[in-house]
């Protein structure tokens, strides 16, 4: 009895047959399933961006919509999607941005400052009268006060829109000490935009120097703008401006927890005082210019808050959160 072997039609080479049958469906099923999570992405996507539901037809797709266009408003209620992993990934993110957790005290000690100021800009702010009382928690009450704004000032520019005036000196010789100083100090600074309207103030520290555990030195750029509206003392509008370098050092409260201001001193004060029609130079046209146009109307005219919630989680940090490139150094000296 001869011994029966295999047929030469099963195999092409040295391989089975079933084999690259195996792979070719193998294959298509991949293919079918980068297709599917394509086609997916792309639904996810489109229903994130909103749409106009009215229909127009190609004649008139060209034509400029002249309805209202709608307030953009806030997102804080908007509904967001929120998973283990993405609170995971928060709570991660947050950890690597603490100063604190890396030991990077001046960092640290600028963002206590900032929160601190962000005080100070609303007592300027309001209209009402600045008291001690409100400065309880901010300055130490032997803190160390000079002028804020210049006692003496001297024009250096002058046409017939613009006024800018600079201190003098820092009248250091000048300084107070005590709340009640530092009350006068920036009343004083206050009194410049009296009356006014549309009142904004914003400071950034640009250099911070811990001189010890419980002191910090800082180097802080201030500036304030308002504008008038004409009255009995000025026929037009006018918009007032102020900036100076403020050097404040902080201490820590006695139970260790928050900064106060131990002493404060202006330099460099400059005020400008510009008048006009309207009071200002320059005005925001986008709405004027780009009302009309449906991708601002939908798109373009919402900021990255509005996207950030809208957006693949994958596309926004690379698209919105400007986490593209590296850090050389820190730009605004308070390393």
């Amino acid at each position: 009895m001869k011994r029966r072997t295999p047929s030469k039609k099963c195999f092409a080479g040295n391989e089975p047959v079933f084999n690259w049958r195996s792979r070719a469906f193998g294959l298509a099923a991949i293919v079918m399933i980068l297709v599917t999570s394509v086609l997916y992405w792309f639904s996810r996507s489109q229903e994130a961006v909103p749409r106009n539901t009215e229909r127009t037809s190609p004649q008139d797709s060209h034509k400029a919509d002249t309805s209202p266009v709608p307030p953009i408003m806030s997102t804080d209620s908007d509904p967001v999607l929120s998973t283990v992993t993405s609170q995971s990934m928060q709570n991660n993110r947050k950890q690597l941005l603490d100063p604190q957790s890396d030991g990077w005290q001046t960092e640290a000690i600028a963002d206590d400052v900032s929160g601190m100021l962000k005080n100070v800009e609303e007592l300027l702010r309001r209209s009402r009268p600045i008291d001690s009382a409100s400065l309880a928690g901010i300055a130490a009450e032997t803190v160390s006060v000079g002028p804020l704004r210049a006692k003496q000032l001297a024009v250096v520019f002058r046409d017939n829109s613009i006024v800018v005036r600079r201190g003098l000196s820092n009248d250091s010789k000048l300084a107070t000490t005590g709340l009640e100083g530092l009350v006068r100090a920036l009343q004083e600074l206050c009194d410049f935009y009296a009356g006014a309207t549309d009142i904004r103030v914003k400071f950034k520290v640009v250099g911070v120097d811990a001189l010890s555990e419980n002191v910090a030195a800082t180097r802080i750029f201030f500036e304030a703008r308002a504008r008038r509206s004409p009255g009995a003392d000025q026929e037009i509008a006018s918009t007032l401006q102020q900036s100076a370098v403020w050097n404040v050092q902080w201490e820590r409260h006695t139970d260790g927890n928050g900064l106060r201001i131990r002493s404060i001193e202006a330099s460099e004060y400059q005020e400008v005082e510009a008048r006009g029609k309207t009071g200002t130079w320059f005005a925001d046209c986008t709405e004027s210019v780009l009302g009309n146009t449906r991708c601002y109307r939908e798109q373009l005219r919402f900021g990255a808050d509005y996207w950030m919630r809208r957006l693949e989680s994958h596309l926004s940090p690379r698209l919105l959160e400007g986490q593209i490139g590296f850090s050389i150094g820190d730009a605004d000296g308070d390393e």
